[in-house]
């Protein structure tokens, strides 16, 4: 099934609320990375990379990075 959305990343969310509160939430030492993918939360974080403000962008690819540095640590210490 395809969808067609009529609407911007940010006509559905305010960036300047949902990136800072993104970026508080990933750094919580007890966030589960892959949970954080799961409900769509990275993929916000990925919109973000299109917003023309550089402040907001910058915050967009700290939360990203820090993501995936989790994940990874995550998937390794359940290797072991």
């Amino acid at each position: 099934m395809h969808f067609i959305y009529l609407f911007s990343f940010q006509d559905a969310f305010d960036p300047a609320f949902i990136l800072p509160f993104l970026q508080r939430v990933v750094n919580d030492p007890e966030l589960d990375a892959r949970r954080f993918v799961e409900i769509g939360a990275l993929s916000l974080a990925v919109m973000g990379f299109c917003l023309e403000d550089d402040a907001l962008r910058q915050v967009a690819f700290n939360i990203v990075a820090t993501v995936v540095a989790l994940i990874e640590v995550q998937y390794l210490s359940n290797l072991y």
